[in-house]
């Protein structure tokens, strides 16, 4: 993270982070721990940025509702009398009926972000470089969340984010 001469804290979304997520959320079967440690750092930019749990909670929320749905498709499927062999099968189904909501999450999330940053009108530029940063990660998340176990990783990394933004 630097700070520029107007002390405008730039590069809050680390390029390390940016550069795992596009190589997937997975090595093998297991999430990266490069990725969790980069999001760590990140919210700790975040929060250096006056960006409170508060402040993003609706955005997490609206993920997090629409995890549910998707996990509420899969029971759904499962209770349809599939095999455990299916069980894959029912996963991708449920992710495939959601797919498209998460598409449309970016734009609500991009339409909170910068109401939120409207609502800051000229008061503090890093707490805008800082939502600016989160929308870059949605996006940058949702763009390479092609799989439920893949949408599963990014709410463990934002619920990360949320967790530690709480205020002490």
């Amino acid at each position: 993270m630097k700070v520029s001469k107007e002390n405008i804290i730039q590069n809050v979304l680390p390029p390390e982070l940016k550069n795992e997520i596009e190589k997937g959320f997975f090595e093998g079967d297991v999430l990266k721990e490069k990725i969790v440690n980069y999001v760590e750092g990140y919210a700790a930019n975040l929060k250096k940025c006056n960006i409170s749990q508060a402040s993003i909670r609706k955005i997490y929320e609206s993920f997090k509702n629409l995890q549910l749905r998707m996990h509420q498709e899969l029971m759904k499927n499962l209770s349809d009398n599939l095999t455990s062999a299916d069980f894959e099968k029912a996963e991708e189904e449920a992710y495939r009926r959601i797919a498209p909501f998460l598409k449309l999450m970016r734009s609500k999330s991009r339409y909170a972000v910068e109401k939120k940053k409207g609502e800051l009108g000229k008061k503090d530029d890093n707490e805008k470089e800082g939502y600016q940063s989160l929308s870059e990660f949605i996006d940058l998340c949702i763009n390479n969340i092609k799989t439920k176990k893949d949408f599963d990783a990014f709410m463990d990394l934002f619920e990360c984010i949320v967790a530690n933004l709480k205020e002490a």
